[in-house]
């Protein structure tokens, strides 16, 4: 007999849950069966939700009690006022409804951490088009305090922003005077304009070898071939013939000359050159 209380009273009264209140006699069994089975999923839900204990000072005054039996209100500026971001938090968090479980300890750090660090670089990469026009704002803020004095971590530290700009925005960096800060700009200069040293050592002989090709005060066909293996052997002799470093630059010269430009004509006129015997 069903005496009245709460719908999970009910429940358990046509499932038979003996433990809490008498069993319906007259309930059939499928039922039974449906009703015993939604107990034991709440019962699992409310087992999984994780709990979140929140611990808020009170915004209004408590009394203390003093030496003298006399209680007075604390101070104002003991008190707290709730998180800016908490309600926000909670509302997300109820509008995934009842039995939402939260993200595991693995999701936080990797999954979830990877998806919005790519939804921020997104973002950034939209205003990257604007930068050459408008400039940067703010890129970032880092606490160089400990590394102030070491000219090649400022010089990383530099080279990093450098690299996240890109190299055709940047028009000039203003840093502190310090000599530490003067070794690092050094530094900088060293590992982004190497690069270009290299090109242009590697070009000259090229271009004066256009400039010789198209001249016309005399015949240039017999010094192209020459010209070419000139190049080849000073790009090997730049790199201290470091075959892993020369190879990229005569690659290109392969593709370009010997596969589609190199002929017999060359190679005929170069030997019956009489300033090459």
């Amino acid at each position: 007999m069903y005496n009245g209380g709460g719908i999970n009273r009910m429940k358990q009264h046509l499932a038979g849950v003996t433990c809490a209140i008498s069993a319906c006699l007259s309930c059939p069994g499928d039922i039974k069966f449906v009703i015993k089975s939604s107990l034991d999923d709440n019962a699992k839900k409310k087992r999984n939700v994780p709990v979140c204990l929140v611990i808020l000072r009170s915004t209004h005054p408590t009394i203390n009690s003093t030496k003298d039996g006399k209680r007075k209100a604390p101070p104002t500026s003991q008190t707290q006022t709730v998180p800016p971001f908490f309600k926000g938090g909670m509302s997300k968090v109820a509008s995934m409804g009842h039995g939402y479980m939260g993200p595991s300890y693995h999701a936080m750090h990797v999954t979830l951490l990877k998806d919005a660090k790519e939804s921020v670089q997104l973002i950034v990469d939209s205003y990257r088009r604007y930068w050459a026009e408008d400039g940067i704002s703010f890129i970032k803020s880092v606490d160089a305090s400990n590394i102030k004095s070491n000219a090649q971590t400022l010089c990383n530290l530099f080279s990093e922003i450098v690299q996240i700009v890109g190299c055709q925005n940047v028009v000039h960096l203003v840093t502190d005077n310090a000599t530490n800060y003067k070794a690092a700009g050094r530094l900088l200069c060293e590992n982004f304009w190497n690069n270009c040293t290299i090109i242009v050592k590697v070009m000259t002989p090229m271009l004066r070898l256009l400039h010789i090709c198209d001249s016309d005060e005399k015949s240039t066909l017999g010094y192209v071939y020459e010209g070419m293996y000139r190049e080849k052997k000073g790009i090997k002799k730049l790199f201290r013939n470091n075959r892993e470093l020369y190879t990229p630059y005569t690659n290109i010269i392969k593709n370009r000359w010997d596969r589609m430009l190199r002929k017999s004509l060359h190679a005929a006129a170069y030997w019956l050159n009489p300033i090459f015997q």
